[in-house]
């Protein structure tokens, strides 16, 4: 059963500063008790990537042609061009939250880190984005459902115009299971929440208003979105203000000796294609960043009340703004700023 949406169209604003900074806390704090506890220091390493593989480019006369009243999709950008050329030990990351059950993401995060410029930028795609793909449903969190974590690369790659080099996929019980670890978190809901979905065995309800959330109740609040304004773009908001309640919790001394445990909820919750050797790299590399002044978040502006063949509620991006965003955070790993061919936003006409 489908959450209610929002009757009004609003337009969403970016954001910068430090709104990102506890998720990278969260997982720097993880990999540096990884680092130490397996011994694995003096083998930090930067890594190594073969982007000419990771995100091929995709020729116009093998994509899959528009369905029957569709206008003509352009060319996917060739996001590997071998004329492009790269910063020294600049990554892209995607970071994905599951939902349960149903195999889409619930969550879709795209970061940029670049290790000497000491600067992490980090664009939030609502799940709900438009995509230029042959699929019905052409919303991004049904990409994961289709071909797993290749299939969310390859889209985003081909949305934003560059490589994504490594991922994490986080499993949504484990806020639940470190919320308990952590004894709860102290957190002001900005609505009142309730909702119930039997298919899906979901039910919230929480009161608006200060209160201590356990972590059954944590992760109520990480997945309301109906009570919104702006649906998903507010969710993502709350969903930053408790990652920062759950930093402030994680990074006090009672929390940090307790290595094992919070291994322990990491080992559980989080798939990676990130080595040891390369955690240990980005731990000892971030613990060098000021999270106040070189953490830039944002979230892809666009129109969350767009309809295209029947089907309600697409987001979709606004080509310039976009465009901005992304510059604007840093997110190109390139030398040169990201252009309006870069990106492949397909548009409803």
């Amino acid at each position: 059963m489908a959450e209610d949406r929002p009757r009004k169209k609003e337009k969403t604003r970016a954001w910068r500063g430090p709104l990102l900074a506890a998720k990278v806390l969260y997982w720097l704090i993880f990999a540096v008790s990884l680092v130490i506890v397996v011994g694995y220091w003096h083998f930090a390493r930067p890594p190594v990537v073969d982007r000419q593989t990771s995100a091929p480019a995709v020729e116009e006369e093998n994509a899959a042609p528009p369905e029957a009243g569709e206008p003509p999709r352009p060319s996917v950008p060739p996001v590997a061009d071998q004329g492009r050329t790269y910063k020294d030990q600049c990554y892209t990351f995607l970071v994905m939250g599951m939902d349960a059950g149903n195999g889409n993401t619930d969550t879709i995060m795209v970061a940029t880190y670049d290790v000497p410029g000491k600067h992490v930028g980090v664009v939030s795609v609502p799940r709900d984005t438009l995509m230029d793909v042959p699929r019905t449903v052409k919303k991004i969190n049904a990409a994961h459902g289709v071909g797993g974590v290749d299939e969310v690369k390859e889209e985003l790659s081909g949305l934003l115009g560059f490589p994504i080099d490594y991922y994490m996929t986080v499993d949504l019980k484990g806020l639940r299971t470190l919320v308990d670890a952590l004894g709860g978190v102290d957190f002001d809901v900005p609505v009142n929440m309730n909702y119930d979905d039997p298919i899906q065995d979901l039910h919230i309800h929480l009161d608006k208003g200060m209160q201590h959330l356990n972590g059954a109740q944590a992760l109520q609040l990480a997945r309301f979105r109906s009570g919104y304004a702006n649906a998903d773009i507010g969710r993502i908001q709350t969903q930053q203000k408790l990652l920062v309640a759950l930093a402030k919790k994680l990074v006090s001394w009672n929390s940090v000796t307790r290595v094992n445990e919070f291994l322990d909820i990491f080992a559980d919750n989080v798939e990676t294609d990130l080595s040891v050797r390369e955690l240990g790299f980005f731990a000892l590399s971030a613990l060098e960043l000021d999270l106040d002044a070189d953490i830039s978040f944002g979230v892809l502006p666009g129109d969350g009340m767009v309809t295209y063949k029947g089907i309600k509620y697409y987001y979709q991006l606004y080509p310039q703004q976009t465009l901005d965003l992304l510059n604007d955070l840093g997110m190109s790993p390139y030398r040169d700023a990201l252009t309006a061919q870069d990106l492949n936003i397909f548009q409803v006409q």
